[in-house]
């Protein structure tokens, strides 16, 4: 609909200069078209993934997992505690799909002590792609340059 009707010039044009200025970069990410080759790569990505999931299943059982620190309740006195390297904050992230993975690398990346929790007991490809914004990849870029060549070569 941008291409036709009144709306402003500047709506009409494909791709705005401050994305293009992005993709221009030679990190930025490239597509690289279907095959059947990069559709058996990615399938064997996901089947390594869910076995590497399959092998942590279970990795604190009995007392181990009694003794975990996300169920030690910690003693923080009025005011709020000192954060140190030997006591860092503590992060619970809730889902281990992207934005939970991401907040999980993240605060991980900053020194916190972070548990991930997800109720799916592997990981499969589901459905159609994922799209990430720019934006969203120079985010990631910051947080976590592996994650995001990682992102890109998918």
């Amino acid at each position: 609909w941008l291409a036709e009707g009144e709306g402003s010039a500047s709506n009409k044009i494909d791709i705005p200069d401050h994305v293009a200025s992005v993709l221009a970069q030679p990190s930025a990410p490239k597509r690289e078209a279907e095959s059947d080759e990069r559709t058996e790569r990615i399938r064997n990505r996901a089947k390594q993934a869910s076995e590497d999931a399959m092998k942590l299943r279970g990795m604190l059982i009995g007392e181990d997992d009694e003794k975990a620190w996300w169920r030690t309740q910690k003693s923080i006195p009025e005011g709020g505690r000192v954060v140190t390297k030997d006591d860092p904050l503590t992060v619970i992230v809730a889902g281990g799909g992207l934005a939970g993975l991401v907040v999980a690398a993240a605060a991980h990346a900053k020194g916190m002590k972070v548990a991930l929790f997800e109720q799916a007991s592997s990981y499969a490809p589901y459905g159609g792609p994922i799209q990430i914004q720019s934006n969203a990849l120079r985010a990631l870029q910051q947080i976590n340059p592996t994650i995001f060549e990682e992102l890109v070569a998918a």
